[in-house]
């Protein structure tokens, strides 16, 4: 489809790109934004993976900076449906060993990191599809993961490689890291921590910050809000212009279980628990996660004083993820309010192993919610506020909702502090249990309410008419007319069959319905047009807010046909 727009003079036309081209030229044009200076022109390049040069891959995307090289397969589909990409993740996967031979080749200078990305849009990846993945060591970047690393850049620019790069290298070495920090070492609530001071540089490439996103749904529990571009350019703006903070930044460092290098100084105070020395930090990607200080941290990414300058920091050693998260939301609370809807998203990882039963309830309705906002099977998918995700016109469902919807239920039963009072009818004696029993279930009814609407909505709204406690009032009046009572129910029905002419399926019997029956009613009881009146008001609202309303004409159809029906 295409794009047709008048003026006076001229008319300009635009030819919408293909599917598949677009979606590479979205893909392309974030890696460009991130930094990246070296990309392919165009779909047409192609890198030799044997011996001989005439067997060649053709190569989606390629992007390229003075240390890491990415290739990035690309595919897309209309609508949200199951992968089955066999054949094209083991022809990547078969060819893989031979491309970076020929990279190599082409660079024998240089050792570059390299990676490969499998990136899809309106894919679920079958669990097959992601063994393959997993088995050739590509990574796959769904189209949440590109929003959020799209989003990332809009706030910081060329510096969101480095979360990049933290991601696809994660545990690999930074050879070129000088990595010897003096440190002081203390206790502190009874962890070890390491105080010292570091240049912005070096914390930038081994940092890591777990936003609350879609796209860190692996890694949870995480915890971050997303960087505010206005905080970040503020705090870039006070650095360049001499300013500094002396407060700490926290980080947790990770060294998956092993002790962390600390080389104890000659002279130390005898007296004193504290002792000073070489701190021996990690040369490796994402082994410092950022707990409280990302924009005072990311804030020197794009500043000459990020070499020159030194930030102070206090270490926690191998803290377990929850309690990252406890420390996170001790900070902030005592700072600026952490909101709602991510207090929610962060408790349904904090409390699922609580040992008060009321909290790992708590947290499994808010891990229900999380569920159906981000699988992709759900139809609700995309539709629930998820940490600090922006709202839109359809995703603007709260977690808070869904879960007040579960806490109606009788899905779970009723619990207290350390026992369960009754069950419920899906409760299996702990969370994960009960959430692979009841999750799909939840998804299934919204399913065949989805592909059943039409066949039931009309029962629905008429059992629910006939049904409403106005009724039952009116039928208590004792001084009102059945004959009244039957004409507000003509009305009711009136309306229907006009809406459904419109919307469902335009049969002339259903005009010739309506018709007649707004005409009885109101030859019954004329102060019914008012009803009449206010409820087509409400039913042209209803039918302009919906998507496929696109044609003005079928809108003033509506309008002059209830103006018509009303004299």
């Amino acid at each position: 489809m295409g794009g047709l727009q008048r003026y006076k003079t001229s008319i300009r036309m635009q030819r919408r790109k293909p599917m598949d081209m677009a979606f590479e030229d979205d893909v392309w044009a974030l890696f460009a934004r991130m930094g990246f200076s070296f990309l392919n022109k165009d779909r047409n390049f192609r890198l030799p993976y044997s011996n001989d040069e005439k067997l060649t891959q053709q190569i989606d995307i390629f992007v390229a900076d003075e240390e890491t090289i990415l290739i990035i397969e690309c595919k897309v589909a209309g609508n949200p449906k199951q992968s089955n990409f066999k054949e094209t993740i083991e022809a990547i996967g078969g060819k893989k060993e031979g491309l970076i031979t020929t990279i190599q080749q082409l660079f024998p200078d240089t050792k570059y990191k390299i990676k490969f990305i499998f990136a899809t849009k309106n894919y679920y990846l079958s669990e097959q599809d992601n063994a393959r993945l997993n088995n050739y060591g590509i990574i796959h970047f769904d189209e949440e993961t590109l929003k959020y690393y799209q989003e990332l850049t809009k706030h910081l620019g060329t510096s969101a490689k480095y979360q990049l790069l933290g991601s696809i290298f994660e545990g690999q070495t930074i050879p070129e890291l000088d990595n010897r920090i003096p440190a002081i070492k203390g206790k502190m609530g009874g962890y070890t921590y390491y105080s010292f001071s570091i240049e912005p540089e070096k914390l930038l490439k081994i940092g890591y910050v777990l936003h609350r996103n879609k796209a860190n749904r692996k890694l949870m529990p995480t915890y971050q809000r997303l960087i505010k571009k206005s905080r970040l350019k503020s705090v870039q703006d006070f650095v360049d212009n001499g300013g500094f903070f002396p407060n700490s930044i926290i980080i947790n460092i990770d060294t998956n279980g092993k002790s962390v290098r600390f080389d104890s100084a000659g002279n130390q105070v005898e007296k004193s628990i504290s002792r000073i020395g070489i701190l021996h930090l990690p040369k490796k990607y994402r082994s410092a996660y950022i707990i409280d200080g990302q924009h005072r941290l990311y804030g020197y990414a794009n500043s000459p004083y990020k070499a020159t300058n030194c930030i102070p920091v206090v270490a926690f050693i191998n803290l377990e993820r929850t309690q990252q998260v406890k420390l996170f939301m001790q900070i902030n609370e005592n700072q600026k309010a952490v909101p709602k809807n991510l207090r929610n998203t962060l408790n349904s990882d904090l409390l699922w192993n609580s040992e008060n039963r009321t909290e790992q309830i708590k947290a499994l309705k808010l891990q229900i919610a999380l569920s159906l906002g981000e699988e992709m099977q759900s139809p609700l998918y995309d539709r629930i506020i998820i940490g600090e995700n922006i709202k839109s016109a359809t995703r603007c469902i709260t977690i808070d909702t869904i879960k007040v919807g579960l806490d109606r239920g009788n899905f779970f039963g009723t619990f207290d502090k350390d026992s369960i009072k009754t069950d419920g009818t899906f409760y299996k004696g702990n969370n994960d249990a009960t959430l692979e029993r009841l999750f799909p279930f939840i998804v299934g009814c919204f399913d065949y309410i989805k592909n059943n609407k039409n066949k039931y909505a009309y029962w629905i709204f008429i059992s629910i008419f006939f049904t409403a406690p106005i009724m039952a009032e009116q039928l208590g009046f004792v001084m009102q007319a059945v004959e009244v009572l039957l004409g507000i129910n003509l009305v009711a029905i009136s309306l229907f069959y006009t809406y459904r002419y419109f919307i469902d399926t335009p049969k002339k019997y259903y005009l010739i319905i309506s018709v007649i029956l707004s005409g009885i009613a109101f030859s019954i009881y004329q102060a019914l047009t008012t009803i009449y009146v206010t409820a087509a008001i409400c039913l042209f609202i209803l039918y302009i807010s919906r998507k496929d309303v696109t044609n003005p004409k079928k809108i003033w159809q509506v309008i002059i046909l209830n103006i018509i029906l009303f004299f």
